[in-house]
């Protein structure tokens, strides 16, 4: 936008931003410290946050600010139309220079459509097939006897508006899932990612 001459803050979205944790310790360490990150999480994330809604709020106000060929010159910069595009088809201008770049730093966003949905049903599938009893059994003895699945526990934390009790749910949760599952849905995650570098490589 700054070179079409509109005076917008340029946010890096990637920029002291912690992602969540991939790693088995990671996720564990995580859990620990945020919980889900429902009721707190890393300073560094709420500053990166804050600077994207501190961004989109500065576009919105000189957006409103312009009148005539001023706001029609800067949805060409913004848009490369005369306004948004329907939901669901390609942006131009300044939104659809973003949106490449952000596929190029994540290619599982520019994946064809038939590859995402069938790694998206052999993942559900995989997951079906994951042995839940030891996490159930671990988690009720934990005390939480009214777990009838594995998505129970989660949901809770994730609905709790107390961030002590979102925390101890969620460690409870990691752990039992540590010593019960994770290694089944690492096991998965990985064959699907071989099976989609496969695929990739055989286009």
């Amino acid at each position: 936008m700054a070179s079409a001459g509109f005076d917008l803050p340029d946010v890096e979205l990637t920029s002291g931003f912690v992602s969540q944790p991939f790693t088995r310790a990671e996720l564990l360490s995580f859990r620990s410290q945020y919980g889900y990150g429902m009721n707190s999480e890393p300073a560094a994330n709420t500053a990166a946050f804050d600077a994207v809604r501190s961004a989109l709020d500065a576009r919105e106000t000189l957006s409103r600010s312009l009148v005539g060929a001023e706001r029609a010159a800067f949805d060409q910069a913004l848009y490369g139309t005369e306004g948004p595009q329907p939901e669901g088809e390609e942006q131009g201008g300044c939104l659809g220079v973003g949106a490449e770049a952000l596929q190029k730093a994540v290619p599982a966003l520019s994946l064809p459509a038939e590859l995402q949905s069938a790694m998206s049903e052999r993942l559900t599938q995989g997951y079906a097939d994951i042995d839940e009893s030891g996490y159930l059994s671990c988690i009720r003895a934990d005390g939480y006897g009214d777990v009838g699945t594995v998505d129970d526990l989660p949901s809770r934390g994730l609905e709790s508006s107390s961030a002590a009790a979102e925390l101890e749910i969620a460690q409870a949760d990691a752990e039992c899932a540590d010593r019960h599952m994770w290694a089944q849905i690492m096991t998965l995650e990985q064959e699907t990612l071989s099976w989609l570098e496969g695929e990739l490589a055989s286009r």
